[in-house]
């Protein structure tokens, strides 16, 4: 999916934030939703341009095929709750891709949650990826975008992987969520008239970890956290990741 162009002019000292929301899963009995408001927060309190990327797994859609039921609200209260927390930030978001657990609903009940979602709020959507030319000052900044079909409990394979998978895209900033993993990191590329930078960047998650799939599996601690990226005149990408370290949050 080609997003349209987005038009972008930034003064001396001033940023475009980048805002990911991914992985959220609300109505799962481990949704953290202190985290989320503190994300809604954090979000509330950024001046300037700012912008949202929706990486999938907003809501949580347990499947007792999979093994993976634990809800906290039936398939219509998630919805609405997310229409709801969205509803106030629809002129920011940018598109929200669909993820595995909208995917699953999509698949038993041939309804889609992402097509509710955004036909109510007004903004597009994608069930795959997407691309996105952000025209900061007159130079193209391409985002490429997905909710991502790989994980692993170690990172640094994680971050490989994501590599690898991209390695024919060309893209200044590149987004997944899926993972749990909350990163970013970036490699330099030449071409032949400029140095360019390539940044990569996991979305993170809003779960609690005790009694979950990943404690049941034994898988690392990963604590609830996010991504905001920023983007200044120069194309240049700085990175604030945000974890919640507070000991309930991992109970």
């Amino acid at each position: 999916m080609n997003l349209d162009p987005l038009n972008v002019t930034l003064k001396h000292k001033a940023d475009l934030s980048i805002f990911l929301l991914s992985d959220t899963h609300i109505g799962s009995g481990h949704h953290d939703g202190e985290w989320l408001e503190y994300w809604e927060s954090v979000f509330k309190r950024t001046h300037g341009l700012k912008i949202i990327y929706g990486l999938g797994d907003y809501v949580d859609t347990g499947s007792t095929r999979v093994g993976g039921f634990d809800q906290s609200m039936s398939g219509d209260e998630q919805i609405n709750y997310l229409i709801d927390f969205l509803k106030p930030y629809k002129d920011y978001i940018r598109v929200l891709a669909q993820g595995n657990h909208e995917a699953r609903f999509k698949k038993e009940f041939n309804t889609s949650i992402i097509n509710i979602v955004g036909e109510t709020l007004g903004v597009p959507t994608t069930d795959g990826h997407f691309f996105d030319t952000l025209r900061i000052n007159g130079q193209d900044f391409t985002v490429y975008g997905r909710h991502g079909n790989k994980t692993s409990a170690k990172l640094h394979l994680m971050m490989g992987g994501w590599e690898r998978s991209t390695d024919h895209i060309d893209a200044n900033l590149l987004v997944s969520g899926h993972c749990h993993h909350c990163q970013s990191w970036e490699r330099t590329v030449m071409d032949k008239a400029d140095l360019k930078q390539r940044v990569y960047a996991l979305g993170g998650h809003m779960l609690n970890y005790n009694g979950s799939y990943a404690d049941d599996m034994g898988l690392a601690i990963h604590p609830p956290s996010f991504m905001k990226l920023s983007v200044n005149r120069d194309l240049k990408v700085s990175a604030e990741k945000y974890y919640n370290l507070k000991q309930e949050a991992l109970l």
